[in-house]
């Protein structure tokens, strides 16, 4: 990551392995005036995240969130993922291309509206509106976050 990382985002099989190595363990002992502390027992907040606590200055997720492809589960964050990054990151809204041929033909391509209306006829005849728009979010800096791939 680019700057400062104070979250670190974990798929389950990750955060697994993350706690059981030793020196992640022995980090823990806050004997010496440490902050750590962690939840290594199942403590969900939610239906896919899932707060773990602090490690030193870093605060711990675990994210088991799914999507369906083709009739089939598949985990958003492959197994043994890790994602650093800083929650102070900005995102900034943009805009694509809107794909409608009317809007092409008026010369508008990446806007953040394209208003629109058209008439039906008939008995009765009627007007429609609708506003397009085509916005994509994207990260100020596309550094901000790393995804490393464990194991």
């Amino acid at each position: 990551a680019s700057g400062v990382v104070n979250i670190i985002v974990f798929d389950p099989k990750g955060w697994a392995l993350f706690r059981s190595f030793k020196a992640v363990k022995e980090k823990l002992d806050t004997r010496r005036g440490s902050n750590s502390e962690l939840e290594t027992a199942v403590k969900d907040l939610g239906e896919a995240v899932s707060y773990k606590g602090m490690y030193g200055d870093t605060a711990i997720v675990v994210y088991s969130g799914q999507y369906v492809e083709n009739d089939v589960k598949k985990n958003f964050l492959p197994d043994n993922t890790m994602v650093l990054g800083n929650t102070q990151a900005r995102g900034l809204r943009t805009y694509g291309c809107i794909q409608d041929a009317d809007a092409q033909r008026e010369g508008i391509n990446a806007s953040a509206r394209y208003p629109k209306n058209w008439v039906t006829t008939g008995d009765p005849a009627r007007e429609f509106t609708m506003i397009q728009s085509a916005p994509l979010m994207l990260l100020a800096d596309p550094d901000a976050f790393v995804s490393v791939q464990l194991a």
